[in-house]
């Protein structure tokens, strides 16, 4: 259960830096 939360805000932040950077998508 927590993994699965860590896994969900971890995707998250990638969505939040690639919006902010333009597009980075890694």
């Amino acid at each position: 259960m927590i993994f699965f939360l860590i896994s969900v805000a971890i995707a998250l932040i990638q969505l939040r830096f690639t919006r902010g950077k333009g597009g980075i998508a890694a």
